[in-house]
């Protein structure tokens, strides 16, 4: 019995798509290997999301790499600058957590040497998806982000309960990463999306012909 063209069309594009999200999943894990080209990685993945699976624009494959070349420098400096907040993070917390068993520090410590990480959550979603979209300095990124952090809280937590989600898919169901890593980035960008392009549009670096257009992502 011959396959419906309907169906046979729907199932070919089903698993289109199937391939793409494994694709991208691939690449993903293997140019993140380094360490210090996570970010370069994070904002090749999120432009290939929304740029290839959402608006059906270029190719997967070297859409992906072409952003991760560009962005492979800054990606360095934000993926050590995000790592030495959080080791110092971490590091703050152990110390408080020895002081205050000691009785050299205040219980209550034991509880509010958390919020050295406030840091850190308000900046990471944004760095390396705002370096997706903008060409500015460093410094630049990293100060946007914590604006947009504190502006957008929102938002943030909703992007960092994805990456907390994201870490654990890798550590523990890696095999379930390209089903799972791309409908989350699809969600959190329904999100970031509309806040990129205000900032976009506020700074002048708004381009209507650019695949920021005013048209609806679906």
């Amino acid at each position: 019995m011959k396959m419906n063209p309907d169906k046979k069309n729907k199932f070919m594009e089903k698993y289109a798509v199937f391939c793409d999200m494994v694709l991208l999943a691939c690449l993903f894990i293997v140019t993140c290997l380094p360490i210090l080209t996570i970010g370069s990685s994070v904002a090749a993945y999120y432009h290939s999301v929304n740029k290839v699976l959402r608006k059906g624009e270029g190719y997967l494959f070297q859409t992906y790499m072409a952003v991760w070349k560009e962005n492979m420098k800054q990606g360095i400096v934000l993926t050590l600058f995000t790592l030495i907040i959080g080791g110092l993070g971490a590091g703050s917390v152990w110390l408080v957590g020895v002081l205050c068993r000691n009785g050299q520090m205040d219980a209550s410590f034991l509880y509010l040497r958390w919020l050295v990480f406030l840091p850190l959550v308000l900046v990471l979603p944004w760095e390396f998806i705002y370096l997706s979209r903008f060409s500015d300095s460093t410094g630049t990124i990293i100060k946007n982000s914590f604006t947009l952090g504190f502006a957008r809280v929102g938002v943030t937590f909703l992007a960092d309960l994805i990456i907390a989600l994201t870490i654990v898919i890798i550590l523990f169901m890696i095999p379930a990463l390209p089903f799972i890593l791309t409908p989350l980035v699809r969600l959190v960008s329904r999100k970031t999306e509309p806040v990129l392009l205000e900032v976009a549009k506020s700074t002048g670096n708004y381009n209507p012909h650019a695949w920021y257009g005013e048209d609806p992502l679906e």
